[in-house]
């Protein structure tokens, strides 16, 4: 009798060890894959303070800002230092209003690692 009582109790602790597992591995994925990337939402305010809600970086870099006409990448116009994972509302003090749009070049390790155009209003 007591055997048939222990059997829902090992298969309910052994689902919940498999549950468990699976959250652990799926949250490592996603950790590891994190990757190089730009938020989508920047804003600029009258200060020439232009802000990216989000930068994730693999590694210890910078974020360029460079003039964007068409499809050429111009001259740079400012750039700061991100840290290794995400950065939040990174801050970069452009002096002055672009006349284009501009795109944000994030390098790690001298290497390009990301891009993303923004349309400058």
């Amino acid at each position: 009798m007591e055997r048939k009582e222990t059997m829902p109790k090992i298969i309910l602790a052994l689902s919940a060890a498999a549950f468990i597992g699976a959250a652990s591995f799926a949250s490592a994925q996603m950790t590891n894959s994190t990757g190089n990337y730009f938020g989508q939402t920047m804003a600029m305010d009258a200060s020439n303070l232009f802000v990216i809600d989000l930068v994730t970086s693999s590694g210890a870099g910078t974020v360029g800002i460079y003039d964007f006409d068409g499809d050429t990448q111009g001259a740079l116009l400012a750039e700061v230092p991100v840290n290794a994972g995400a950065n939040s509302d990174v801050r970069i003090n452009l002096g002055a209003r672009p006349n284009n749009d501009v795109i944000a070049v994030l390098t790690v390790g001298g290497m390009v690692t990301a891009t993303q155009q923004f349309e400058i209003n």
